[in-house]
């Protein structure tokens, strides 16, 4: 089964393929004023669908650090990076502030767990 990134990716690839195909041209035009721009339609979308596609994926352990908020996929939470322990084994601690509470609570690094803030607001379909 292919992740909602590949639909995307694939969905794309297949659009500018039938454009092509029949030779649409998918410039256009902006005036502003006496500003005139003229625009690549499919290589701005192209553009949002990969900045989507790297605002989605998990953070890596190197990418963490005290001081940012985090979406935890396995609270459902966004969380705010207060410390980060190390243990033996590998193992490592984030201390997290909870949105709309008042406690710090300990989280467990894992892969695939911590995204950045907006995967919040993914699936909501």
């Amino acid at each position: 089964m292919l992740s909602k990134q590949e639909k995307l990716i694939y969905s794309l690839s297949s659009i500018k393929n039938i454009l092509e195909t029949l030779e649409i041209d998918i410039e256009a035009t902006l005036v502003k004023g006496v500003h005139e721009e003229t625009i690549d339609c499919y290589k701005e979308i192209e553009k949002c669908v990969v900045e989507c596609i790297n605002n989605t994926q998990p953070y890596k352990f190197e990418d963490l650090k005290v001081g940012m908020w985090v979406y935890s996929e396995q609270t459902k939470n966004i969380v705010y990076i207060t410390d980060i322990q190390f243990f033996g084994m590998g193992e490592v601690e984030l201390i997290v502030l909870m949105v709309g509470k008042q406690e710090s609570v300990s989280l467990f690094f894992e892969k695939n767990r911590f995204y950045p803030v907006q995967m919040a607001n993914v699936g909501c379909e």
